[in-house]
């Protein structure tokens, strides 16, 4: 097995479908913002984003997750990450990234309320909306996780397990 990625928005499940396909597959699972968390010494993404900025968290990201994308296992990336240049290069080289996407609707439900992720320069949709054509050119694959989750499972595991199709 090789590195597989899950790459999209914010809110579009992630870390908690990248940790279920993971025990599925008898494989290590990574959250990149865990990693980079770690890396800074720091306990959350809104406390870095607070004291170091955008800027800060995004130069960790530059030397956290590529070596990580070495490794065989399943390694969720931070909404943004996929944007920060050598980190988007990278994943075009991996040869499974699944783009993990969601309805307006469903993702402006998921992050209603919460307050372990830092506001960003625009609002949430605007972000997302001007994020989907470069999740769409680094994927593989995508799975749609606005539905049932057992449904959203069965697809994700499929894509993970089924080769890529370029046609």
């Amino acid at each position: 097995m090789s590195t597989i990625a899950l790459i999209g928005y914010r809110g579009t499940g992630k870390s908690t479908l990248g940790e279920w396909l993971a025990e599925e597959l008898g494989v290590p699972f990574v959250d990149t913002d865990e990693k980079v968390l770690e890396y800074l010494g720091m306990k959350s993404v809104t406390e870095v984003w607070s004291s170091i900025g955008e800027e800060g968290w995004r130069a960790a990201e530059r030397a956290v997750i590529p070596p990580l994308l070495e490794l065989d296992c399943v390694v969720a990336l931070g909404g943004g990450a996929p944007m920060v240049d050598v980190i988007g290069k990278r994943l075009l080289t991996v040869p499974m990234v699944i783009h993990l996407w969601a309805s307006s609707s469903v993702i402006t439900e998921r992050l209603s309320g919460a307050d372990d992720r830092p506001v960003l320069s625009g609002g949430d949709l605007e972000v997302m909306y001007q994020r989907l054509p470069e999740y769409a050119m680094i994927a593989t694959c995508g799975v749609e996780t606005s539905g049932d989750l057992e449904s959203t499972k069965k697809q994700l595991l499929h894509q993970a397990t089924s080769p890529p199709n370029f046609n």
